[in-house]
Order: C-alpha cells, then sequence, then structure tokens
C-alpha cells in the first residue's frame, strides 16, 4: 500500500528557478486567466486534489480519491492561446517492484502521446522515479513512491492531458503532479528584435510599417497572430511596407526568410 513517507507542506506560488516556466496553474476546474492566457482545467475517472504533501508537487492528484479510492484518471488542460512551454514536477508514484500498486503516468500534447525524452532532476519529497521504454513515468523497485521535478515540453501546445494508469489494469492511491506554463507561443522569439537586422520603422505601429533588412536578397516575411496563426506574407528584396490596418490591434511576430536560409524574426505591436 502506498506511504507517505515525508510531508514537506508549503502554500503558495513555487517559482521554478532553472526553467522559463514560472506561472503556477493551481485551479482544478474551469477557466483562468494566467499571465494573458486562458487556461481551462477538466477532469475525469479518479482524481483529487492535496497541498500537503511536497511544495513542488501540489495540487493535482490523479488516479486516486484520498484516502482509499483508486483508479485510472486524468486531468485536461487547454491553452488559449498555445503556450509555447510547460513544465512538470510528479511525486507519489508507486514501487513498480509491487504488481498490485505500480503506477504509470502518461502525457499527451494536442491530443497526441509524448514520450518523454529523458528523466527529469531528483527532488526531495520521494526516490526518483523510472522513465519507461515508451517514455511515461513509473515508480523505482523497493523504494515505496517516487517522482521528479523539471519535465519541460517546448512547442506550440494547445491542450495537454496527464493521465494516470496501472501496469496491470488496478490503479491504486494515485500520483500528484504541478504545471507551471511558460508565455504564449512565440513570446519567446527574440521579442527585443536585438539578434535581427532588420529594421521595422514605425514600430510601435498604427496602420504600416516599412521593413527593411541591409541585403537585397529575394526574401519573404511571414506575420503571425499570438496563436500562431499566419495573417499575411510579403516578398520583397531589401524592403517593403507592411500594411496592416485590417489587422486587430496587438502583439504579432514576424519571420524574413531569403533565399540564402537566413531567418529573422521579432515583434510588432499595433496600437
Amino acid at each position: 500500500m502506498k506511504k507517505i513517507i515525508s510531508i514537506c507542506f508549503q502554500l503558495g506560488i513555487v517559482l521554478l528557478a532553472n526553467s522559463q516556466c514560472t506561472r503556477q496553474v493551481t485551479h482544478t476546474s474551469g477557466t483562468m486567466n494566467i499571465g494573458g492566457i486562458n487556461i481551462n482545467v477538466t477532469s475525469s475517472g479518479i482524481v483529487d486534489t492535496m497541498t500537503t504533501y511536497c511544495t513542488s508537487t501540489f495540487p493535482f492528484v490523479v488516479g486516486g480519491h484520498w484516502p482509499n479510492i483508486s483508479g485510472i484518471g486524468r486531468y485536461m488542460f487547454s491553452f488559449s492561446p498555445p503556450i509555447d512551454s510547460l513544465t512538470l514536477n510528479f511525486s507519489q508514484i508507486n514501487d513498480a517492484n509491487d504488481t498490485n500498486e505500480q503506477e504509470v503516468v502518461r502525457l499527451y500534447i494536442n491530443s497526441v502521446h509524448y514520450s518523454i525524452p529523458s528523466p527529469g532532476t531528483r527532488k526531495g519529497c520521494d526516490s526518483f522515479a523510472v522513465l519507461t521504454p515508451y517514455g511515461d513515468i513509473t515508480g523505482c523497485k523497493n523504494c515505496g513512491v517516487a517522482g521528479w521535478n523539471g519535465t519541460t515540453i517546448r512547442g506550440k501546445i494547445s491542450t495537454l492531458t496527464v493521465v494516470d494508469t496501472t501496469g496491470d489494469g488496478l490503479g491504486f492511491g494515485g500520483s500528484l503532479f504541478s504545471l507551471f506554463i511558460s508565455s504564449p507561443w512565440g513570446n519567446g522569439i527574440n521579442t527585443s528584435n536585438k539578434n535581427s537586422p532588420a529594421v521595422l520603422y514605425p514600430n510601435p505601429i498604427t496602420n504600416n510599417t516599412q521593413l527593411t533588412v541591409p541585403d537585397f536578397i529575394p526574401s519573404q516575411v511571414i506575420i503571425y497572430d499570438l496563436q500562431g496563426l499566419e495573417c499575411m506574407r510579403e516578398y520583397f528584396s531589401h524592403s517593403v511596407i507592411l500594411n496592416m490596418e485590417s489587422l486587430p490591434n496587438g502583439f504579432y511576430f514576424y519571420k524574413i526568410m531569403n533565399e540564402q536560409g537566413a531567418e529573422y524574426t521579432g515583434k510588432i505591436l499595433k496600437e
């Protein structure tokens, strides 16, 4: 039976010092706006909440309902606009040597199974968990409960599903996890424009802006909104006027590609 080995109690938001994902999701149902991102949380099966086990893994309990109900469960998260990365911490995953209680935690990104490429980092509340050949997480042998911190996933993420299942289909006790998110997709792409040789004037803009690059190589520029959708595309050499009059006010991101393979990115603010 699952044993709670230690109690590491602390309320509040945990910031990950070694990750860009510092905004913690703590609501367990409904929709909240965190950092400009609408996050909707739903669940199915056997789930619960807990804030009293470990400071780095709360409040989501999946696969268990304390004190003694267990079974397959899942939490589902949707992000609008999509985010560019997230970080998950895990704890209380059962001993892989106990075939009656073995747990497997599986992730789905944008409704597709995500195979975790490498283990996270050790944490103080549990033994170190095991990465399965399928890229899922399970407990370690003869160590009670296990977990790790710092599974970071990058890319355009619209949905995340965390499932607690079992190797033998029984399910027992449930595992805990926390979720931290970063910025809307695209916000991490050279938002200061410091590394781009392109000059945009004016920026911020009202309707039009002139984009100029230092060379005369045939190029194209693509404008994206915060959800990563293409808004416009122009072909040019050296300079082009971007007419954004028909687009709503807000932040946009540009990507310039020339025929020699060079790429530059940056941000545009329309007011």
